[in-house]
This record gives C-alpha cells, structure tokens and sequence, in this order.
C-alpha cells in the first residue's frame, strides 16, 4: 500500500493532469471567441491559450509533448469550458428550436387544405385518408381534432341511413 500512497503524494506534488497539446488546444479553445486568431502550431495554441486564460507558468507548463497543470488550474479552466459550452448549447437549442417548429408549421400549412377538402367532400374514405396523412404532422391541429369529430358523425349517419332504409322499404 505505501507504493499507491507514496504515488498519490507525488502526483499531488506534481501535474496531476498532463495532456497532449493537440488535446489540451481542442478541449479549451471553446473558451476563447470563435474568431480567435489561432496559429497553425498546437504548442504556440497552447502557449496563446494558457496566456489568455491567465493561468500562472509555474502551475501550468508545457513540456515537449504534453501540457501538464495543476488541480487547481485544471478546476479553474474546466469551470470556464463548461460555461462556454453551455452558451453554445443554449445557441444550438435555439436553433433547432426555430427550425423544427419552421418544419412543423409547413406541415400544418399544408394538411389544412387536405383536411377542408375532406370534411367539405362529407366521404369517410376520404375522410380517414386525410386522417392518414395528417397523422405524419406530429400533433393533432384543430382542423383534425373537427375531422375526427366530423369522422363520427358521418359514420353515425351512414349507419341512421341504413336504420331509416329498413323502416322506410319493409
């Protein structure tokens, strides 16, 4: 047991989070805006990266191949990450959100004459093939909600019309 101890003491001592600069430069360039004048070389990135965040040399330096730092910068940089992430979360979700309901309103648009058309037509075949088709908007607009209803009373006078038929000819 002294080994792992004696390892997890080194490591508290030393740079606990050791990255290669190609990952490091990936995982927090979020942080900074967009438009951010990058150089082509991961190291300079680095180098660029860890001067704007303000993040002192002596807690996060960078050897070779890898960015080593500390817990506490590590902390301190995974907190600014995850802030920026969920502004850019926040913009793709309002995105979607517009478009989606772009897409949803196109298809309302265009059940409603389909749908006039078969209640107008007084047919239930053309009537459950209406309902067929607007089962692919997604939710029930109004205009189903009174084609459903409309469904049942044409199917209620096909069959008083059958009732009244064997009254009236018998």
């Amino acid at each position: 047991y002294s080994g792992v101890f004696e390892a997890v003491q080194i490591r508290k001592q030393g740079f606990p989070f050791r990255l290669l600069h190609a990952d490091f430069f990936q995982r927090y360039k979020v942080i900074l805006p967009r438009d951010y004048g990058w150089g082509r070389s991961n190291i300079e990135n680095c180098k660029t990266l860890i001067n704007e965040l303000r993040q002192d040399p002596e807690n996060v330096q960078i050897g070779s191949s890898r960015v080593l730092y500390r817990a506490e910068q590590h902390k301190q940089m995974e907190l600014r990450r995850n802030l920026a992430l969920e502004d850019v979360t926040v913009f793709i979700q309002k995105y979607m959100r517009t478009k989606i309901a772009k897409i949803i309103q196109k298809k309302c648009q265009d059940i409603r004459p389909v749908l006039a058309a078969a209640i107008k037509s007084r047919s239930i075949e053309k009537v459950e093939e209406a309902l067929q088709q607007a089962a692919h908007v997604g939710f029930k607009i109004r205009e189903v909600l009174e084609l459903e209803r409309m469904k049942h009373v044409f199917e209620e006078e096909k069959r008083l019309e059958q009732v009244f038929a064997l009254y009236v000819y018998q």
